[in-house]
């Protein structure tokens, strides 16, 4: 049947998401009318330029506002994009950020107490309220079919002071929230049984990030569910040799005939500081739990350390380099995909062992088991 639903969100790449589908779909006149769209608010560039009132930072170059007026230009700005005059689902992106900076102050002033943190909790509810009140004229004015809140707090532990209870949702919202989405995955299984209670009230669940994982061991970071596109069986040819390369090229021998100039010294602590960094990360390569974990090491680690000993490099040497790093992240992008098969195959997974047919790919088997949970909108 093709592709029936786009899901999307103001934040994603600064709009540039939501422009790029009204552009594609103003390209298929026919198709267009038959698709439902789904977008978010809450997010925003923090070099926007833009005075958000009530906003909150939520990282570096990230905010976040849930403010009746944001919501106005938000929706005004995602229809424009979209091309759109009606958006078919709007959601309230993470509400819970907006409490988030003042349950952190609350629990490092020492004051964590139930009654401090359910104070919290009702201002959000309340802000939530005057939200969904807003979203309610916003569906008499024809702007959006229906609304709902995308966040992963609908389905921390009970106990987390960010958790959202989606019965709280309803019981301050007008009779046009009818979505709510959250992670469910064959390894963040939880969100399972909320759906399934949800649905018993009519409100239709959706799955976010069926093949992508946040897992906390060894440290918390993301993975997916997913086999190779090519063939996963082999690890990739190439390293190897790359590596070899890497090592014979950055091998400079001191003179023995006479005293090193201190240039040459110091290009000799440099190339052998390489060379350890190649036999170091070759080490420690299935030590990585994901994709992501190598490429934060890389960015926040390596490649500073890595300027900090050159200055500059010839060209033939940073070609060199590029080729190595670009090897070395598709044995970690081979390993981790390999880990995680066996990972969803032991009995040691969160939502049991999983038996994979023959030639049956592992983000096939994880959509599959997704899409066969009650109270799952499919």
């Amino acid at each position: 049947q093709g592709v029936q639903v786009i899901d999307t969100a103001a934040s994603y790449g600064a709009g540039s998401s939501e422009a790029l589908i009204g552009q594609v779909l103003s390209e298929l006149p026919d198709l267009a009318p038959s698709v439902k769209i789904i977008s978010k608010f809450g997010y925003f560039a923090e070099d926007s330029g833009r005075a958000v009132p009530g906003s909150v930072h939520v990282s570096p170059g990230l905010r976040h506002a849930l403010g009746p007026e944001f919501h106005r230009e938000e929706l005004r700005r995602s229809l424009e994009r979209l091309g759109r005059d009606r958006l078919d689902v709007w959601l309230v992106d993470s509400p819970e950020e907006a409490i988030r900076s003042e349950v952190q102050r609350i629990f490092a002033g020492g004051d964590a107490t139930p009654e401090a943190l359910d104070s919290t909790r009702t201002r959000l509810l309340d802000t939530l309220h005057e939200t969904f009140s807003v979203l309610e004229g916003a569906v008499a004015e024809g702007l959006i079919g229906s609304y709902g809140v995308h966040s992963p707090a609908l389905v921390l532990a009970e106990e987390d002071p960010l958790h959202l209870r989606w019965r709280d949702l309803l019981a301050v919202s007008g009779e046009h929230l009818r979505h709510l989405q959250f992670p469910v995955n064959v390894l963040e299984p939880h969100g399972v049984s909320v759906a399934q209670e949800a649905a018993l009230f009519g409100l239709q669940v959706g799955s976010t990030r069926p093949l992508t994982a946040l897992l906390a061991s060894p440290v918390q970071t993301w993975q997916r569910i997913a086999d190779l596109a090519e063939d996963g069986s082999r690890p990739p040819e190439g390293y190897m040799q790359v590596c070899q390369e890497a090592l014979d090229r950055f091998r400079f021998d001191l003179p023995t005939d006479r005293d090193p100039t201190p240039d040459e010294v110091e290009l000799f602590q440099a190339c052998r500081w390489i060379q350890t960094l190649i036999q170091d990360m070759n080490q420690q390569l299935v030590q990585f739990g994901s994709v992501a974990q190598f490429e934060q090491e890389l960015k926040e680690s390596i490649l500073p350390m890595l300027n900090d000993k050159f200055e500059e490099l010839d060209a033939d040497s940073a070609a060199l380099l590029q080729a190595f790093f670009e090897q070395f992240h598709a044995m970690v992008r081979y390993h981790c995909a390999v880990e995680m098969r066996k990972r969803v195959e032991s009995e040691a997974c969160p939502s049991g062992a999983h038996h994979l047919g023959e030639n049956e790919s592992l983000q096939h088997r994880a959509l599959s088991w997704v899409l066969e949970q009650p109270g799952i909108a499919t």
